[in-house]
């Protein structure tokens, strides 16, 4: 929203939306879940064809899709390996910008992991919509890469 001037004084709302919390069962164990999200290999395998990752503090996930003028830009701000990953966006869709993603990984009594994965700070409510079903589908996509080995990234 928009910047207005009370009594000289500015004031502001930004808006802070998430798609808080899709969480996957998965019958891999977490060092495979990691390689899938943190990898040129393993994020080539369900998301995209084209991908370089710096996988270093600060690095960064460049993600190239088709019909697209540039790649989309995300930096890792946490990265915890075989645990937990961070990215905010630096470059990408516009309602993409300056929001961050989240994969954590999380072992399961039963064996297996769960992968939680939140995408917060959408400036508008429009953005979560937006992005709910599409993260639905490509999580769906990862499972099955994961646990299969199959190779069939969503944008190709």
């Amino acid at each position: 929203m928009s910047c207005g001037d009370v009594q000289g004084q500015p004031y502001g709302i930004r808006w802070s939306v998430s798609l808080r919390l899709l969480y996957l069962n998965m019958d891999v164990d977490a060092e495979t879940v990691w390689q899938a999200i943190s990898t040129p290999d393993g994020v080539t395998g369900w998301f995209t064809a084209d991908a370089e990752i710096d996988s270093s503090a600060g690095g960064h996930h460049l993600l190239s899709f088709p019909d697209m003028p540039a790649p989309w830009d995300l930096r890792i701000e946490d990265s915890r390996p075989i645990r937990r990953l961070t990215l905010s966006v630096q470059a990408g869709p516009p309602e993409w910008e300056a929001t961050t993603m989240t994969y954590e990984i999380v072992d399961r009594p039963e064996g297996g992991v769960v992968l939680n994965f939140d995408h917060n700070d959408f400036a508008t409510i429009d953005g979560v919509r937006a992005w709910t079903i599409g993260w639905a589908t490509k999580m769906l996509a990862l499972k099955k890469y994961a646990e299969t080995g199959q190779r069939d990234p969503f944008f190709a």
